[in-house]
């Protein structure tokens, strides 16, 4: 767990919601790890010339006060010996986390996301994070429980795609050590779909038969896929901890965090090879949506943000 040496927390004094700030405190506690909280005071909006605001409204006002509400949220951190600092940005808030994330090289992002639905469309701000920020991003959920006892990896292991190959090993390596950390189970999902299946179960003159053959032959595929994988990273788990299931990653994945009670997910971004500066997939995004867990999603190796530093 010592790969994060910088990890950077929003934590919004608007909404007084500070979990992702306890996970981060607890992460640091064991690895040593340096904290910047920040809050941002959003950009101005226009007024009316004529407009005279009182001075309390005031972009400095404001940022006066989300600093004194957070300096007093990291007291005890400090008090144990974790070094926190804490600053007020000032801007549109995604962006200027990624600015502050390519100014300072943090190696770690976490915010608090809503308890129902992860991604909320209310909270655009966790979705632009996962688009853009170059390092992994941590949306964590609100929960009670004192530590994390699933961790779920989701992977799509692919032979001869470099690219996917190294995300996924990425995901398999932080899961595990996140899994060792906390004590938890490791789980790991590889959803998988017969390839042409739907145009050959319509009007093909194909029996059934020969189908349902052709989609065994798929899942012995795909399951040796998956044991060839976690056999090269040398990764044993218990055949109930690897689920191996056909259907669309988007339901898949949910219904597995469900079914399992899982409290954290790992996953990746999809790399397509030839473009730069790549956003998180459709498949990604309708996955979050419906996950009713915590988040850790890894970029793949050069990603290239499209926010820029001036």
């Amino acid at each position: 767990m010592n790969r994060f040496k910088k990890i950077l927390v929003y934590a919004s004094t608007d909404t007084g919601k500070y979990h992702a700030l306890r996970r981060a405190e607890k992460l640091a506690a064991a690895t040593g790890a340096r904290l910047k909280v920040v809050d941002v005071v959003p950009d101005e909006p226009l007024l009316h010339p004529r407009f005279n605001p009182p001075p309390w409204i005031l972009p400095s006002a404001i940022a006066e006060k989300k600093k004194e509400v957070l300096e007093k949220q990291v007291a005890k951190a400090r008090q144990a010996g974790t070094k926190v600092e804490v600053e007020i940005l000032f801007g549109k808030p995604f962006v200027e986390l990624i600015c502050e994330v390519l100014r300072n090289k943090h190696d770690l992002v976490m915010k608090t996301v809503h308890q129902r639905g992860l991604l909320n469309m209310v909270d655009s701000m966790a979705m632009e994070l996962l688009r853009n920020c170059p390092c992994p991003v941590e949306l964590v959920r609100p929960s009670q429980a004192r530590r994390r006892q699933r961790v779920l990896a989701c992977v799509d292991p692919v032979p001869g795609d470099d690219g996917r190959e190294t995300v996924n090993a990425k995901i398999m390596h932080l899961a595990s050590a996140l899994a060792i950390w906390e004590k938890a189970d490791l789980h790991v999902v590889y959803a998988w779909n017969a390839f042409g299946e739907g145009p050959l179960s319509g009007h093909t003159g194909l029996r059934r038969k020969e189908l349902d053959s052709y989609i065994a032959d798929q899942r012995k595929r795909y399951r040796d896929r998956m044991h060839d994988f976690l056999g090269g990273l040398n990764v044993e788990l218990s055949s109930g901890l690897i689920h191996i299931v056909k259907g669309d990653p988007a339901v898949v994945i949910p219904r597995i965090v469900k079914q399992k009670n899982i409290d954290l997910v790992v996953m990746g971004t999809v790399a397509r090879s030839g473009i730069s500066g790549l956003l998180i997939g459709n498949t990604a995004e309708k996955v979050v949506s419906k996950l009713e867990a915590s988040l850790l999603a890894l970029k793949p190796d050069g990603f290239v943000s499209p926010v820029v530093l001036d």
